[in-house]
């Protein structure tokens, strides 16, 4: 039986959570505010959202993951004040090397406030300690300095450079050994 995936996280200044209906209006509105920027930065692309008639079906799909227990997204909400600000996204889920994905945005307008550091930590506490993951990987842009700073920022470790892509990674042996102080 699977371990059950929390569909809400709390960090210290932020809430993360399972998109509900109800949050179309604030997450095409995120999206719409980000798209450009987000599209040089992305890997891939699936925020396609002409109205809110797309953006219903995106929750659908998004809640739908989380049943199957194959891509979790959590909508990335500053507590104070209540406002969706990003995404973070665990994926490409591997039983048999216990292995996952990570990916994340945030608008503009909060980098550099260092929440997504927070939202990782908090992250790599669930894939470790109640999930029994080995490792998370990401993948960044190599011209995305944000993406690479917080990654480097979380300790993860550069494994590989093809065709303009980083691959980094964090195992279970480093999150347990630096939490064990």
């Amino acid at each position: 039986m699977p371990t059950l995936v929390p569909t809400e996280i709390e960090t210290k200044r932020c809430i993360l959570r399972q998109y509900v209906y109800g949050d179309e209006q604030e997450i095409y509105q995120l999206i719409r505010n980000n798209q450009d920027r987000l599209k040089e930065v992305l890997l891939s692309w699936d925020y396609n959202f002409k109205n809110i008639e797309d953006v219903k079906k995106y929750i659908t799909t998004v809640r739908a993951g989380f049943m199957l227990n194959n891509i979790y997204r959590y909508g990335i909400w500053l507590k104070e004040p209540n406002t969706l600000i990003g995404e973070k996204i665990l994926f490409n889920i591997d039983n048999k090397t216990r292995s996952i994905e990570e990916g994340s945005f945030i608008d503009k307008k909060y980098e550099g406030k260092f929440i997504l550091l927070e939202v990782g930590k908090a992250c790599r506490k669930l894939i470790f300690s109640q999930l029994k993951f080995n490792a998370v990987v990401a993948k960044v842009i190599k011209g995305n300095k944000h993406s690479s700073f917080f990654l480097n920022r979380l300790e993860y470790n550069i494994i590989n450079e093809d065709s303009g892509n980083l691959t980094f990674v964090y195992t279970s042996k480093q999150y347990f050994n630096s939490n064990s102080v």
